[in-house]
C-alpha cells in the first residue's frame, strides 16, 4: 500500500512558531520574539506541535524539531478568531456612554 501522507493542517501561529524552530530559536521566549506572538500563544503552539510530533522539548527545556518537523510540508489555515473580540460589552458600552455625555 502507497498511501501518500497527508499534509498537517496547522494555524498560523503553529506554523510561524514552527519555522522558528527550523531556524534554532530553542527556547520559547526566542521563538515567541521570532515568531512575532506573546507567550501564552506561543506555549499552546509548541505543545500542538509535540503532539503533532513534528517539536519536543529536551531536558533543558529547549524546543527542538524532529526530522518530521524538519523536512515535512505543511498546510495553514488561520488562527480561531474570539466571538466579537474587540467589541465592548454591554458594561463598556455603558461606560463609552457616560464618557460621550457633556458633565
Amino acid at each position: 500500500m502507497t498511501a501518500k501522507a497527508k499534509s498537517p493542517l496547522l494555524t498560523e501561529s503553529q506554523a510561524a512558531c514552527l519555522i522558528a524552530l527550523r531556524h534554532r530559536a530553542g527556547s520559547q521566549p526566542k521563538t515567541a520574539i521570532e515568531a512575532k506572538l506573546d507567550l501564552n500563544k506561543t506555549a499552546t503552539a509548541l505543545r500542538a506541535l509535540a503532539r503533532l510530533g513534528l517539536a519536543k522539548q529536551g531536558q533543558t527545556k529547549k524546543w527542538h524539531v524532529t526530522a518530521r518537523g524538519k523536512t515535512g510540508r505543511f498546510k495553514t489555515v488561520p488562527d480561531r478568531t474570539r466571538r466579537n473580540y474587540g467589541l465592548p460589552g454591554p458594561g463598556g458600552r455603558r461606560l463609552l456612554e457616560l464618557l460621550d455625555r457633556p458633565m
